[in-house]
């Protein structure tokens, strides 16, 4: 492809929310929309390393910490069924409702991300989800990129 042909992604991540990404010329545009948040960002392409590194994870602690909290609203719950103590009843709800905190972080840091870095500082510069919306799209889109930046130095 012609670098001067404009390349496009459309991510969407249900905690994150919607990106649009641009590859057009010696620029990637990132327009992020959430629910409470809307930007744009513009990345000079000399400013990515090629070669992007791949990040995976799976949050172990978090996800016991949910389980620990749902399973303390059920036991409520159950005794609170047994026992017809109303009291229960609203600490279940409680312990319901407080499960979401560590699934939030459960799903926050349960990651499988492509990052390029910064070419002089080497930090994370851009987070991409991985084979988002896509497997196929997703690897056009980070192929092309790569070859823009590999086309750079």
């Amino acid at each position: 492809m012609q670098p001067d042909t404009p390349i496009e992604l459309q991510q969407r991540h249900w905690l994150f929310g919607k990106r649009h990404l641009t590859l057009s010329g010696q620029h990637l545009t990132i327009n992020e929309s959430s629910l409470l948040h809307q930007a744009q960002t513009r990345i000079p392409l000399p400013m990515l390393q090629p070669n992007p590194t791949y990040a995976q994870s799976f949050s172990m602690l978090w996800l016991l910490n949910t389980i620990i909290v749902f399973a303390c609203a059920i036991g409520c719950l159950i005794a609170a069924y047994k026992t017809q103590v109303g009291l229960l009843y609203i600490l279940a709800v409680v312990f319901f409702v407080g499960a979401f905190i560590p699934l939030q972080k459960f799903l926050l840091y349960t990651t499988n991300l492509v990052i390029f870095r910064h070419a002089q500082t080497n930090e994370y510069l851009l987070y991409l989800w991985k084979d988002n919306p896509n497997a196929a799209r997703f690897r056009f889109f980070v192929e092309e990129l790569n070859q823009r930046l590999l086309a750079i130095r």
